[in-house]
């Protein structure tokens, strides 16, 4: 009657938010009230504050009967908000139901391929993937969707192995075509990107579609992404499962045993050594010179240089090129690290930094082998059973 009247404009907007009755209709799913404003010349193309056209509105509030009518009335599914959304990715992120899936996918495959300008999250394949909708992730690829499209860094999904849901997506994208020797921005592989997460159950499907020794762009092997990050599970099933070597250098000259020590990451130094069976000396230099002694040094990693003394490493090896350690023994590299300054480091944490590098420089200076060096102590272990915290707990060392 209101609208018979010719009173009330159908298309006025209500508040900061722009929202016009037929995107409240669509919110709510009131189908009567949707038909008589669109009757009555409501604007189907309508947009909020955001963009929003009362499409995305039906489609985020999982309303199918809306979607459908919209549908019919002529509203265009590839149209976008202000981010460039469309209806089908806020469908696929909010776990949407079947009915209403099945509608936006049956659009088309423009429509289900429709790239956003969300960075992380380009299309509805990714929205529904990053919120670990599996289902929907199913539906999504089943009707056509591109496992292979990318986001602002060159991802794939498959390089998102950190992702709580990437375990049960990885043969599900495999299975429909997504390559697994796509590089992202970094020339990373989804192997090299597993590696660095430690997941040992999508690197194993991997490793059937790729050499466990790629290199990614910086020369890094999957092996020395692992122990880059400390994760000794993986560095032991690239090593056992996978045969890689412990021998590739990245760029820099840096092998996995170098990059272990310069993060501070014994567990996996010690297992590397054990894996070089000798083969691998503790002194050796990188293409600058600098030692895995020198590295510790220069990062902080008390116990980690402790640890190489008691191997023999050389406390006089010096660097040979242009390098922050130029020049310079292990000691030194740790001293000129207490005088670099560290953007937005608080005083107390300088005073902090400046006196452990100096507790290194000073035992490097001090140390002797003598008759009855350190003894270290390396238990294998199983994984913990107290959920995912306890997975990397693969060995502990302790001095004797």
């Amino acid at each position: 009657m209101i609208l018979k009247d010719g009173e009330v404009d159908p298309n006025f907007q209500i508040g900061k938010a722009g929202m016009s009755p037929l995107h409240i209709a669509a919110a709510r799913g009131d189908h009567l009230s949707m038909e008589h404003l669109l009757d009555f010349g409501a604007n189907i193309k309508a947009r909020d504050y955001r963009g929003k056209t009362p499409l995305h509105i039906a489609a985020k509030n999982d309303r199918a009967d809306a979607l459908q009518l919209l549908v019919e009335r002529g509203a265009d599914p590839n149209a976008h908000d202000n981010a460039g959304r469309t209806a089908l990715w806020y469908a696929a992120g909010h776990g949407t139901s079947h009915s209403a899936l099945a509608l936006l996918t049956s659009l088309g495959t423009a429509v289900i391929n429709h790239r956003c300008a969300d960075a992380a999250m380009p299309t509805p394949l990714w929205a529904a993937a990053a919120r670990g909708l599996v289902d929907t992730a199913t539906t999504l690829l089943r009707a056509g969707a591109d496992p292979n499209a990318t986001d602002a860094q060159k991802s794939t999904l498959l390089h998102k192995a950190g992702w709580p849901a990437a375990v049960t997506l990885t043969p599900l994208l495999l299975e429909h075509g997504a390559d697994a020797t796509a590089c992202d921005r970094e020339g990373k592989l989804p192997l090299h990107r597993a590696a660095e997460e430690g997941r040992t159950g999508i690197a194993a499907r991997l490793l059937r579609l790729t050499d466990v020794d790629s290199r990614a762009g910086d020369g890094a092997t999957a092996l020395i992404h692992a122990v880059e990050r400390g994760k000794l599970r993986m560095c032991r099933f690239l090593a056992e499962h996978g045969g890689a070597d412990w021998r590739p250098c990245d760029n820099d000259g840096n092998d996995a045993f170098y990059v272990a020590c310069a993060n501070g990451h014994v567990l996996c130094a010690t297992y590397l050594l054990g894996l070089a069976r000798g083969g691998r000396d503790v002194s050796a230099g990188n293409s600058v010179g600098n030692t895995a002694l020198h590295a510790a040094a220069r990062w902080g990693h008390v116990e980690l240089v402790r640890w190489l003394l008691d191997l023999g490493a050389d406390r006089g090896a010096l660097s040979t090129r242009d390098s922050p350690g130029v020049g310079v023994t292990p000691a030194q590299a740790a001293r000129r690290a207490a005088n670099e300054s560290v953007e937005r480091e608080s005083a107390g944490k300088t005073k902090a930094r400046r006196a452990r590098q100096e507790e290194i420089a000073k035992l490097i200076d001090e140390f002797a082998l003598d008759d009855d060096p350190v003894e270290w102590e390396v238990e294998i272990t199983g994984p913990s059973s107290r959920g995912t915290a306890g997975l990397g707990r693969w060995m502990r060392a302790s001095t004797i």
